[in-house]
């Protein structure tokens, strides 16, 4: 399904993704499709209705982005993908890092978050601006986030 499509089926206006989306993670080399696309897959999949305070597991996540995977949405690119799996889970991983920094999830252990805050989606263009520039500070003063590892 063309993601354009699918934005409209979900009723978020084309260009205003939500502001914890389109994040370079360096997994992001072997994801062929751009980080806006499938970082808000994941949240709107994942998130976008889920009650707050709402425990969320990893393998869950994983299963969200396969889908995504499996039909065509979501491309890797040819770098010897050994473990489609393995890729997966680090890309699903990297990202909730980021989502923990932004207080958007807290973890509860090894493989389980709890949702507490909810996804930024903006109501027009200078509300984007605005929270990407909040969620761009909080990043740079988070050394943790720049070189996010397992």
């Amino acid at each position: 399904m063309r993601f354009s499509k699918w934005l409209y089926q979900k009723k978020i206006p084309l260009g205003q993704f939500p502001a914890e989306a389109g994040w370079f993670l360096s997994i992001q080399h072997q994801i062929k499709t751009a980080p806006h696309i499938w970082q808000t897959i994941l949240l709107i999949k994942t998130f976008h209705l889920l009650p707050l305070n709402q425990m969320i597991e990893q393998h869950v996540l994983e299963s969200n982005i396969t889908t995504f995977v499996m039909n065509g949405t979501i491309i890797f690119r040819n770098h010897q993908v050994l473990d489609l799996n393995e890729l997966i889970s680090q890309m699903v991983f990297e990202y909730c890092q980021l989502l923990l920094a932004f207080g958007m999830i807290k973890k509860l252990n090894h493989t389980d978050y709890l949702y507490i805050k909810p996804v930024s989606l903006p109501k027009s263009v200078d509300q984007a601006n605005q929270m990407d520039q909040n969620l761009s500070n909080l990043r740079q003063n988070t050394p943790n986030i720049l070189h996010i590892q397992r």
